[in-house]
């Protein structure tokens, strides 16, 4: 599948709230809200904002990414 910026942009215009939510509760802040906001740029790129559960948002992820990244290594993805 593919997709690209004005998909993404698309996604975020028909989006009625920007509040996004913490996806992990860990000790550090800061990488929950990195988390969060990782997953939600994800969810735009790759029509995803609707889909319950990280499971299935990384399978669907992996369909539209060609690269999701790591924990240690930058780029947190590739479209």
């Amino acid at each position: 599948m593919e997709t690209n910026i004005l998909r993404a942009l698309n996604n975020i215009s028909k989006l009625k709230s920007f509040k996004l939510t913490e996806l992990y509760s860990g000790q550090n802040r800061m990488n929950n809200i990195g988390t969060a906001l990782e997953y939600f740029v994800r969810d735009v790129f790759c029509s995803s904002i609707d889909v319950i559960g990280l499971n299935n948002k990384d399978k669907k992820h992996s369909k539209y990414l060609s690269y999701l990244g790591n924990q240690n290594n930058p780029p947190d993805f590739i479209v």
